[in-house]
């Protein structure tokens, strides 16, 4: 329970700088319009889309904590990617491309989340455990988003949205770190 409660921790403050940064980073990283930014969530949704197919596709393949640390590692990278490529040629479609890239790992890594999640508590602590890690990424999702306004000035879109990128690496190899002590 505690990997998966530090994970929501980790993940939730970077899911309130991107929440918070995502915009800016269309409009002003990549020059995109108002469209531009709709285009940049609705392809995301594509890339969560197959990256669920491919695991239903493949039910067992994997264990829950590989798709979970490994997803988590590739979203993090993927984000990299696509935050830091701007800075040679800020253009809409490689954005476009990698959100969707971005959005397989995204999605196999909640697939493992979940899983572990319910099997590391008995029936009758599920929805006490899915409340406590709500509670946590919500909490820390608005501390991410406090300090995605105060550095996305200081120090940049594109460094902020790195603390992103790297706080998803980092806990996609904490859970990695957990498979060598307790594999599912």
């Amino acid at each position: 329970m505690r990997p998966l409660l530090a994970y929501m921790v980790i993940t939730g403050l970077g899911e309130g700088i991107f929440g918070t940064l995502a915009a800016p980073f269309v409009a002003g990283v990549l020059g995109g319009a108002g469209d531009a930014y709709g285009l940049f969530l609705s392809v995301q949704a594509v890339g969560g889309i197959a990256g669920g197919l491919a695991v239903a596709a493949w039910p067992g393949v994997t264990s829950p904590r590989a798709l979970l640390g490994w997803g988590t590692v590739f979203f993090g990278l993927a984000d990299l990617a696509l935050f830091v490529y701007p800075l040679a040629w800020p253009v809409l479609w490689p954005a476009l491309v990698l959100i969707v890239v971005a959005g397989v790992p995204a999605a196999a890594a909640m697939a493992g989340l979940t899983t572990l999640a319910q099997r590391s508590v008995p029936d009758g602590r599920r929805g006490a455990l899915f409340g406590l890690l709500g509670g946590a990424q919500a909490a820390t999702s608005l501390l991410g988003m406090a300090l995605a306004g105060v550095l996305g000035d200081r120090v940049g879109i594109v460094a902020t949205l790195c603390l992103h990128a790297g706080g998803l690496f980092a806990a996609g190899v904490m859970i990695l770190a957990r498979i060598r002590k307790d594999p599912v």
